[in-house]
């Protein structure tokens, strides 16, 4: 794509920034992605854009999961990290990204980033192929909050959620909440 359309989504951010996690402690993976969106609350469903050309995508099919992490902006180098390399090259990937990882054994080990401040865990229902991006709709499993806190909306201002703002470029929300 060419001409006025070309980088035409950057229109629509900042966007949130998650890591998506996937896989079991055999086989896992992870990637950044800030197309993510909550689909319907009954039931309750979410869905992340992935391309197929990652490895998180082949992950995410086989596994048959995927988790939404939840980080602040303390992560934004290791989120980059994270989009730089393949879990097909570097199997440790996370790990070496300065991630710190627990399993989740109740639904299959998939792994998550232990500092999240709140995570989703979704089984795959659909995918819709949507041009260069599939768009994965999954089911919500399981939902931590970090220290089993339940974060509130105005409590986000505080955790200072990561935003992308395109390519290697992030930033947060001012600790000022309108109303």
């Amino acid at each position: 794509m060419s001409g006025k359309f070309e980088k035409w989504y950057y229109h629509v951010y900042p966007m949130r920034a998650y890591m998506i996690t996937s896989g079991s402690r055999e086989n896992m993976c992870g990637m950044p992605a800030a197309w993510v969106t909550p689909l319907s609350l009954d039931p309750p469903l979410i869905g992340v854009a992935v391309s197929k050309k990652r490895y998180t995508y082949s992950v995410i099919v086989s596994s048959n999961v995927f988790a939404v992490n939840s980080l602040g902006i303390k992560y934004q180098r290791q989120v980059m990290c994270a989009g730089t390399y393949s879990c097909k090259e570097k199997k440790m990937k996370l790990q070496e990204c300065g991630f710190e990882l627990e399993y989740l054994d109740e639904l299959g080990g998939i792994p998550v980033i232990k500092d999240s401040y709140s995570i989703v865990v979704a089984t795959v229902t659909s995918i819709v192929e949507t041009g260069d991006h599939d768009f994965i709709i999954g089911k919500v499993k399981h939902v931590k909050f970090k220290d089993n806190k339940r974060i509130l909306p105005k409590d986000l201002v505080f955790a200072e959620p990561l935003l992308h703002v395109g390519k290697r470029y992030f930033t947060t929300v001012q600790k000022k909440l309108f109303y």
